[in-house]
């Protein structure tokens, strides 16, 4: 974020103390999501019914790199209160 030439995209993450970074005062509609290769067929079918349109852009395809197979996924058109979903989930993890 600190090094990011667009201040209205921030990034956050349920890794350490990013978890405590999330812009919770703005209603969330879309994100883009960074999933591990081993995640991506669940996350994308778990969390897919919560948008309208879900896109996979790319992904990591270098086979030696640590991140093979690393996804970015779009998701667009929040159906639900994201933000109900996500102070469930940090609650959870604290």
């Amino acid at each position: 974020n600190y090094y990011s030439t667009n201040k209205n995209i921030q990034a956050v993450s349920f890794n350490a103390d990013y978890i405590n970074w999330f812009p919770l005062d703005t209603s969330i509609i879309n994100i883009i999501s960074i999933i591990e290769s081993d995640e991506v067929s669940t996350e994308i079918e778990d969390v897919s019914p919560l948008f309208d349109s879900v896109t996979r852009r790319g992904s990591v395809e270098n086979k030696d790199a640590r991140e093979f197979g690393t996804a970015i996924v779009v998701f667009q058109g929040a159906k639900t209160d994201i933000n109900a979903l996500l102070l469930k989930e940090i609650a959870e993890r604290k």
